[in-house]
């Protein structure tokens, strides 16, 4: 009889929870990798060309566009964070979590949901769905995020959480704007308070595979799964004009060096970086599922140094600005003096500065090269019209006495940079030509510039200043500045209100040209700068002191190279020319001047000075240090090959080139496309479709 009773009493138990949990392992199993691809062309036209809802759009969520296979979703089911931090869970990485970006992705970063606010006036509920594709994904997919929503909205607090990832399967195709598919599992026997939870938590600590597979799946590894909203694009449905290009960070790994995926980059790393090894580098932890004793941090690490620290987490803010330090570099590199009378004349170029002396009285044109040294995309990139990344210089006699500056921050940290600073970001304009200045991206008619530095590229800078007399020293300083959101921004988001007497504009209008002003009784918050890249140089005038070369951490071999690639992308042909031809002296058994001077003549249209040059470096490739110090080299170098001989109309060598270069860099889409071009102009149309 108790034998019976125990032979029931297990059979109960399996029902109640392997059947459950059974269930659930189904639903949560590793579905396999999903391949990321693009959209039917019907289904693209459909929402790029019309602004209609594509067939695959929930007219709940349209105009964003993430999908989910279990329909609307309960609120309280995608925000509960705090089942998978309970003790013998996930604890480290949920408090990770709290204070990254991710959770202050929504109404609690007060920035967002100001420009929030503004949307819903000018663009009603569509506008904001728009946004909570990213931003708010609990409310899109409970059907909530329509109406009057605050930061007291249950579920406004909620941002990106666990599940919105880790209930991901698939990302659609890689033209952003949350393009994603949630396939959300029931877990509610893992809330503390149901009665199978402990047996549960048994399970799981015997049996770890289904749930480990269940929510983390090899697409959480792809660069791709970060596309879906780290790639932004505005369109008829929502800004009634047409399809515009907004901020891309994915692209701009994609067709960078960091990505591995492009043979004509200007440096090739030792190693592809994906978007997950910097933004979620490995910590120490003991959380159930680590490795080894690490995990993959979930603080998300990026640039947005405001919200953080006006939040409350200062730990994060700090995480922050060590991350951005040091991704730029800046090198106060050479001058150009001018003698007495020729000032039109440029004079002796002193190059390196730290190797040279100036001469009081002179007339000198200074200049600074800003090098990307780690940033995977351009820096800046995200929304690089709304935050301020500037260059400052000064220059101090041997006594210390501040003689010239071009200083941004003397009105106070508080005031907005002045028209004359060297800034890197963007301004973006409206159809009646204002400037886009509160996150009113659905106005955006055109770019009145943008200047960023793509991964592995430089910028060059130029100062023009006199040398006073009876000196016998300046101490040169630059300063790369950041500060993640502008003053007159800030100042919007919490004291800024339209004028009394104008009304807004009717719902949908193309623009808003009412006028709005700061409430001076409202204390405005100050938004930290940090200094990316700082460098301090000491050169003699006239009879002074030697000149002291600067220490050997960075090779002037690079430090060269980095001067010239960035005359290279200004256009100044003949200074890049002369700058790689002092990189060809410095460093002779280097291939870097003669890609240089390959670069050059390429941009110049000398295809045969380019085959020429770049069959020299082939030759000193072939000798075997070169290639060993840059593994990227030999595939550059065809690449480059390719592109000169295409020139040429040798096709034949073209097509060589270029296939050779493909077999290092098969996903380089440039390639198949210079191939794809070859084989048209050689008539031969089916290979050239199919590249």
């Amino acid at each position: 009889m108790k034998r019976a009773a125990l032979a029931l009493s297990a059979a109960v138990l399996v029902l109640c929870t392997g059947v459950p949990l059974g269930v659930w392992c189904y639903r949560t199993r590793d579905l396999g990798p999903k391949p990321v691809k693009t959209p039917e062309w019907s289904t693209y036209l459909t929402r790029v060309s019309t602004g209609e809802r594509a067939g695959d759009d929930s007219p709940d969520r349209f105009p964003g566009t993430p999908s989910s296979r279990t329909g609307k979703i309960p609120r309280e089911r995608m925000a509960d964070t705090q089942v998978c931090g309970q003790s013998g869970c996930h604890p480290d990485i949920v408090k990770q979590w709290q204070q990254s970006m991710h959770h202050m992705a929504s109404f609690t970063n007060p920035f967002y949901r100001k420009s929030i606010e503004y949307t819903r006036e000018r663009q009603g509920d569509a506008g904001v769905r728009w946004c909570a594709g990213c931003h708010d994904p609990v409310l899109l997919f409970a059907n909530e995020i329509d109406g009057n929503i605050t930061e007291k909205t249950p579920g406004a607090d909620a941002g990106i959480t666990c599940l919105v990832c880790h209930a991901t399967v698939a990302v659609q195709d890689l033209t952003g704007n949350g393009r994603y598919v949630l396939d959300l599992p029931d877990i509610s026997f893992l809330q503390p308070d149901h009665p199978l939870r402990g047996l549960v938590g048994i399970l799981l600590k015997i049996f770890p595979r289904p749930h480990k597979h269940g929510f983390l799946k090899p697409l959480h590894r792809q660069p791709e799964f970060c596309s879906s909203c780290h790639k932004v694009s505005i369109g008829i449905a929502q800004n009634h004009y047409r399809w515009l290009r907004g901020q891309d960070q994915y692209g701009g790994w994609l067709n960078g060096g960091a990505s591995g995926r492009v043979a004509r980059s200007y440096y090739t790393p030792k190693s592809p970086q994906r978007c997950q090894d910097c933004h979620m580098p490995r910590v120490p932890s003991k959380d159930a599922g680590n490795h080894e004793g690490w995990v993959h941090s979930h603080t998300f690490p990026g640039a947005n140094t405001a919200v953080p620290a006006l939040l409350g987490y200062p730990q994060q803010a700090d995480l922050t600005q060590a991350f951005l330090t040091g991704s730029v570099r800046v090198d106060i590199i050479a001058a150009s003096e001018v003698a007495p009378g020729n000032e039109t004349r440029p004079g002796q170029w002193l190059l390196p500065l730290d190797r040279s002396r100036l001469h009081s009285g002179r007339e000198v044109r200074l200049d600074v090269v800003v090098r990307n040294l780690r940033v995977g995309h351009a820096f800046p990139e995200g929304v690089v019209d709304n935050k301020d990344v500037w260059l400052e210089i000064s220059a101090s006699d041997h006594q210390g006495r501040q003689i010239w500056h071009d200083r941004c921050d003397k009105g106070g940290k508080d005031r907005d940079l002045p028209r004359t600073a060297h800034i890197y970001g963007a301004r973006l304009l409206d159809a009646a030509g204002q400037r886009i200045d509160k996150r009113n991206i659905n106005d955006f008619r055109n770019t009145l510039f943008r200047r960023t530095i793509g991964t592995g590229q430089s910028d060059v800078v130029h100062y023009r200043f006199r040398v006073p007399e009876g000196i016998s020293a300046l101490t040169f300083e630059a300063k790369l500045r950041y500060r993640k959101v502008r003053p007159d921004y800030a100042r919007w988001t919490f004291a800024g209100h339209r004028q009394l007497g104008e009304a807004a504009p009717p719902m949908g209008a193309a623009v808003d040209t009412t006028h709005f002003e700061i409430d001076p009784s409202i204390a405005v918050p100050e938004i930290p700068i940090v200094d990316v890249a700082v460098d301090r140089l000491t050169v003699p005038v006239g009879d002074g002191p030697a000149p002291q070369p600067k220490p050997q951490s960075v090779a002037l071999s690079e430090r060269l190279y980095d001067y010239g690639v960035a005359f290279l992308l200004h256009q100044d042909f003949p200074k890049a020319r002369h700058v790689f031809d002092l990189l060809l002296k410095e460093a002779p058994d280097s291939p870097a001047g003669l890609f240089g001077m390959a670069r050059v003549a390429l941009q110049e249209g000398d295809d045969e000075d380019a085959v020429a040059t770049l069959t020299q470096v082939l030759a000193l490739l072939r000798k075997g240090p070169a290639m060993t110090k840059d593994p990227g080299a030999y595939p550059r170098a065809q690449a480059l090959l390719g592109q000169a001989l295409l020139g040429k109309g040798d096709y034949a060598g073209a097509l060589r080139a270029l296939k050779e270069a493909l077999r290092f860099f098969p996903e380089d889409r440039s390639l198949h496309s210079d191939i794809g071009f070859t084989y048209f102009q050689q008539e031969s149309y089916v290979p050239a479709i199919a590249s």
